[in-house]
């Protein structure tokens, strides 16, 4: 399995509660506060992707973020 690859999806969707909250309420509050979560949610997660990028050289191991 030389070219195996290892891949995470994330996906970010609003509850449908929330935008039936937002349109009954008519408060766009609710959506720019779901926003602003998927937002720090995101950029929680970059902190924690690299990848990895490996040399012919046994002892090189390049870590790119």
């Amino acid at each position: 399995m030389a070219n195996r690859r290892v891949f995470y999806d994330f996906t970010f969707s609003r509850p449908k509660s929330v935008l039936i909250a937002a349109l009954v309420a008519g408060d766009q509050r609710i959506i720019a506060a779901h926003n602003d979560a998927e937002k720090v949610a995101l950029n929680r997660l970059k902190q924690f992707a690299a990848v990895r990028v490996r040399s012919k050289m046994p002892d090189r191991l390049s870590v790119l973020t």
